[in-house]
């Protein structure tokens, strides 16, 4: 899943929210990975 694909990719993000990014971080990744 997505969801699961972004901390791993965003070492930042995976730092800040410990594998679990925010709602924040999720709208503002999605927008950033949302290709299709």
């Amino acid at each position: 899943p997505k969801g699961e694909a972004v901390p791993d990719a965003i070492p930042a993000l995976r730092d800040a929210g410990s594998g679990r990014p925010t709602k924040k971080e999720r709208r503002d990744t999605d927008r950033l990975f949302d290709d299709d």
